[in-house]
């Protein structure tokens, strides 16, 4: 069942990154919240990991989505939202 909280979790981020993309009309409005995004989930994810280190307070997990694992894969994510976004619709 911990998994699937963090998937949630995971997928209400996501919708956010498509909120902010449906209702700005402006293109560094949309990076700029990316990329805050991006930094806010990132440091979570190595703060929480104390850098990546296994014996930190929440490890990265990949076999049990730990919140950690989540966060650092959201922070990837969200950079790739924002290098698909200037190479489809901005440098078109």
């Amino acid at each position: 069942i911990m998994g699937i909280l963090t998937v949630i979790f995971l997928c209400y981020l996501g919708v956010q990154a498509g909120h902010s993309f449906v209702h700005s009309t402006r293109v560094r409005r949309v990076c700029v919240h990316w990329i805050v995004s991006s930094i806010i989930c990132g440091c979570l994810g190595l703060g929480l990991s104390h850098g990546g280190h296994s014996d930190s307070l929440i490890p990265i997990n990949k076999n049990l989505w730990s919140l950690t694992f989540v966060f650092i894969l959201a922070s990837l994510d969200f950079m790739i939202f924002i290098i698909g976004y200037i190479v489809l619709y901005v440098c078109r």
